[in-house]
């Protein structure tokens, strides 16, 4: 659990907090309802089936196409050329390549 300042603490659950957030409650909470609404029109077995199947390409993703660091766990600066990653743009879409050749899972 995180832990708080008492002020801060007092902040989250004053009405400054929330008439600030409001808008992005209303928002969380109806994109919420309509995503249970889709799934429930999928079929919960459904989607949990696909859902399993996504977070294991996830993993598999993780696991394989992880950005290469500028840095390598000791500190060391790396070469450029040893440290880039091919991005869409500045830092976007990083490792695409390597995603795209992943065998379909």
């Amino acid at each position: 659990k995180v832990s708080f300042s008492p002020g801060v603490e007092t902040y989250l659950g004053g009405r400054e907090w929330d008439t600030n957030n409001r808008g992005d409650n209303l928002m969380y909470e109806a994109a919420n309802r309509s995503l249970d609404r889709t799934i429930d029109s999928i079929g919960r077995s459904s989607f949990d089936r696909a859902l399993a199947r996504y977070r294991v390409a996830q993993a598999m993703a993780d696991t394989k196409c992880r950005p290469i660091s500028p840095c390598t766990e000791d500190g060391r600066v790396r070469a450029k050329e040893e440290a880039v990653s091919p991005c869409y743009l500045w830092d976007l879409g990083c490792n695409h390549v390597c995603l795209d050749r992943l065998d379909d899972i």
